[in-house]
């Protein structure tokens, strides 16, 4: 970042995208503080950030013995490395392959409006294995309802004649009654829709993959597939370290030693029936970059999808306003125009001595804000919008 050197004056002094250097100094002609203000790129003021999410109701290896009543089964998927390593993940699920009607519906136009459909109903997980899921700390998405194809056609209109206000509203009913929450966050099947299908999607999931992986400048993407290696994984994360970016890593199912495609439905190559998903992610690759993961916590932000690209949309539309300045007290406020109600993760706000500061105490609203030093200057999480932030040097 740019830093902005200013003289402490009267008048509110707001910024955004730079620090702001903070003097003062006594009549006795004590030696001047400093205090630089900034917010952290990520949570924590770590280098970079990850996500996994896992689209098309995905949960358990094929041939799983996973059920929710004994999950701790030796081999099996997402939960078992997820609750090893402590790492929450993100699914988008399909409403509708979950549904007691559409059990042993293959005929209609939704299901990818693919002949026959590439995902079957009752493949994957069941409203009971995502209800668990979510109960352990995992985020469910919306893949729409339906798993409908909006993507442009040769005409430049959605493939799928479906109506997204129906795709998108379904959903988010059924995962919310399902689930217990309304999901805030929605990824595309088949990739990107229409702009004005987007535009209907943000209205009931204002949360959009599309829109946060599009921010190339902080964001790193890639896939998990047959192909992909633990070392490929790996290197994708520490590229993103370098760039201080975050990663998202997306994909479908996860196979292991009991899910080789030979074990697939023994129709495969008709009927497009998989139990593991498309392309699934082998789980020794999958444990290698947890296990990195797990090793450089320091240094990555790991969590959830709603959470981190909440973060990412408050920082960059912050503002921080120093009020005043009064025997060592620092009043300021860090201020968005997003939507007050969605926008309320909290920012790492970095503090910067310069200067002779023992510590420093934060008070938010009145109540204190826990600060933790590290390295030569200190970190406290404020909420945006959440009134004004005291800031006191102690010498």
């Amino acid at each position: 970042m740019s830093r902005i050197n200013l003289l402490f004056s009267l008048s509110l002094l707001p910024f955004l995208g730079a620090d702001l250097v903070f003097a003062e100094s006594s009549e006795a002609g004590d030696m001047a503080i400093s205090l630089s203000f900034s917010l952290a790129n990520w949570k924590d003021d770590k280098a970079a950030a990850f996500i996994l999410y896992s689209d098309d109701s995905m949960v358990r290896s094929i041939k799983s013995r996973w059920t929710v009543e004994q999950p701790d089964v030796p081999y099996d998927g997402f939960y078992t490395l997820g609750r090893k390593y402590n790492i929450p993940m993100t699914f988008f699920v399909v409403p509708r392959l979950m549904d007691e009607a559409a059990e042993g519906d293959t005929s209609h136009v939704y299901f990818s409006s693919l002949h026959p459909p590439s995902i079957h109903p009752g493949a994957g997980g069941s409203w009971a294995d995502w209800k668990f899921m979510h109960d352990q700390g995992h985020e469910i998405g919306s893949h729409l309802y339906s798993h409908t194809n909006f993507r442009p056609g040769p005409d430049g209109k959605p493939q799928s004649s479906v109506d997204p206000h129906e795709e998108c509203a379904k959903a988010v009913e059924s995962i919310k009654r399902e689930i217990g929450e309304a999901p805030l966050s929605i990824n595309f099947a088949y990739g990107r829709p229409t702009d004005p299908v987007l535009e209907v999607a943000r209205r009931y999931t204002p949360l959009t993959e599309e829109d946060f992986s599009d921010d190339t400048a902080n964001i790193r993407k890639a896939g998990f597939g047959d192909a992909t290696s633990a070392d490929d994984l790996i290197g994708e994360m520490k590229q993103a370290l370098q760039e201080g970016k975050c990663l998202i890593l997306g994909g479908h199912g996860i196979r292991t030693e009991l899910g080789r495609q030979e074990e697939a439905h023994p129709d495969f190559k008709q009927t497009g029936i998989r139990w593991d998903g498309y392309r699934p992610i082998e789980y020794a690759d999958l444990e290698g970059l947890f296990q990195y993961l797990d090793q450089n916590r320091e240094e990555i932000t790991i969590d959830v999808f709603k959470n981190v690209s909440r973060y990412l949309a408050q920082r960059k539309a912050s503002v921080i306003t120093v009020l005043s300045r009064e025997d060592g007290k620092f009043l300021l406020e860090v201020t968005h125009d997003l939507d007050p109600d969605l926008f309320t993760v909290p920012l790492t706000l970095r503090i910067e001595p310069e200067g002779p500061v023992a510590k420093l105490s934060l008070r938010q609203n009145g109540k204190s804000i826990t600060v933790k030093k590290r390295g030569l200057h200190y970190l406290a999480d404020v909420v945006p919008n959440g009134g004004p932030i005291e800031v006191l040097t102690h010498r």
